[in-house]
Formats: structure tokens, C-alpha cells, sequence
């Protein structure tokens, strides 16, 4: 669940005003109707935004799907604890703004009774050094292509960015704390990540996709205490 804190100009696409309280309110819409068609056959549902008639999903889910909101507001963790499973939390290297954050969270999910954890997310750039990784990072900044970047944070997020590479990082790297170090300086922040209260899981972005995944697989994962790689999964047979 992202769209309630969108941009007003992704938000003023669907004809909805840029702000919080109405995107909290459609979103809360939105979850009532997955909830229904989830389980249910002919929904009719008249809402503020919605308005549906004899609808259906089929087949249903086999087990409840979880919910996850990315939400950083004190309204948007308070809909995460009250509607969602997980709410996304902006990491920090030293995990100090993720307890807070976390603490926050499972402040709201004790006034609801619910049980709601937090998805801590990072973009990892990684070589064997940190200096190197660095290096990495630098010679993306140098290249990055600065009207995509304008198309997607705005202009004025670019231009306050200017031409330096820690600042412009920032902007290229979508607000989304980057950990560039080494394979065992990242194994090590995790891990510290991993034993923050409330953590309940961390979300990965690699620049790279697949080289990265792989990287991090051969090279981070097995240095990890916190975090393993799970069985695979039997493939299921429908009858």
C-alpha cells in the first residue's frame, strides 16, 4: 500500500486531493474491498470511492494474504497497525532511527491488539572494499541520468541535489538508505538491523538485479547470523 502517500501529482492523476487524510481514506477503502473479494463470492460494496457490484476474485486465496504499507507518517503507521500486516521502515546504518521508528509502530499495534512488524529497507552497493564499493557508487552518480531522476522525485529534489555525488546520491537512490561497504561490513549491519525490536524482515533493493542477488547470496548471506537462505518449497499440485 503506497498510493496514500504519493506525490500530488500521482495522486491528482486519479482525481483525488494531495493529502494525507484523503489518501488514508481511500486506502482504507481499498483494503476493505481486497479483504472482501478475498473472501467472497459477489461483493456489492458503495463507498466514498469505490463503488463495486456483484464482483468477484476467483479463485481465493488458500491462506491470508499479508498486507504491507509503505508508510512513514504518524497517520500512515497508525492505518498500517490497524489495517495492514507490515508497515515498510526507512533503515539507518546504525539502527537507531529504526528502533525509533519500530517502537513507534508497535506503539500503534498495542492500541489495536494487532500484531504488525516492520520491513526495513536498503540499496546495497558492494564490493570487497569499502573503498571500492564507494568507487562503484561514485561512477553511478557521475552517470546517472538526471532528467529520469527529475521525471520521478522532481525537479526541485535534483536541483537542491546539484552536482555532488553524496548529495545527488540521495535523489538516485530514491530516499532509500544506501549501505555501500564491504561483503562483511553489510553482513554486519544487518545483523544489527536483524535484532532491532519489531524488525520482522529487511527489504533489499540491487541496483543490479541479478548480479546482485547473486553477490549477495554468495558473498553477505553466508557471513550473516540473523538470516539464512529457507528450503525451497514443494511445488503445489492442484487436483
Amino acid at each position: 500500500m503506497a498510493m496514500a502517500g504519493r506525490p500530488t501529482s500521482t495522486i491528482g492523476a486519479i482525481g483525488l486531493q494531495a493529502t494525507n487524510t484523503i489518501g488514508y481514506q481511500y486506502a482504507r477503502e481499498y483494503v476493505d474491498i481486497l479483504q472482501l473479494l478475498w473472501s467472497q463470492r459477489n461483493v456489492n460494496y458503495e463507498g466514498e470511492f469505490f463503488h463495486l457490484r456483484d464482483c468477484r476474485i476467483l479463485p481465493h486465496p488458500e491462506r491470508p494474504l499479508p498486507l504491507v504499507c509503505a508508510a512513514q507518517s504518524d497517520v500512515g503507521m497508525q492505518f498500517t497497525a490497524q489495517y495492514t500486516d507490515y508497515a515498510f521502515v526507512l533503515g539507518d546504518l546504525s539502527g537507531e532511527a529504526v528502533f525509533a521508528a519500530n517502537s513507534k509502530l508497535r506503539q500503534y499495534a498495542e492500541e489495536t491488539g494487532r500484531d504488525v512488524g516492520a520491513y526495513v529497507l536498503y540499496t546495497l552497493v558492494l564490493e570487497e572494499t569499502e573503498a571500492a564499493a564507494q568507487a562503484k557508487s561514485d561512477h553511478w552518480m557521475a552517470h546517472a541520468d538526471r532528467e529520469a531522476l527529475a521525471a520521478m522525485m522532481g525537479q526541485a529534489a535534483l536541483d537542491a541535489a546539484g552536482g555532488l555525488s553524496s548529495a545527488l546520491q540521495g535523489v538516485a537512490y530514491f530516499g532509500i538508505t544506501p549501505i555501500i561497504a564491504s561483503y562483511a561490513q553489510c553482513a554486519e549491519i544487518l545483523d544489527r538491523i536483524g535484532t532491532v525490536p519489531g524488525t520482522k524482515g529487511i527489504m533489499l533493493i540491487f541496483p543490479e538485479c541479478l548480479a546482485g542477488l547473486q553477490e549477495f547470496g554468495e558473498q553477505v548471506l553466508p557471513l550473516m547470523h540473523t538470516a539464512k537462505l529457507a528450503p525451497p518449497r514443494a511445488p503445489r499440485v492442484r487436483v
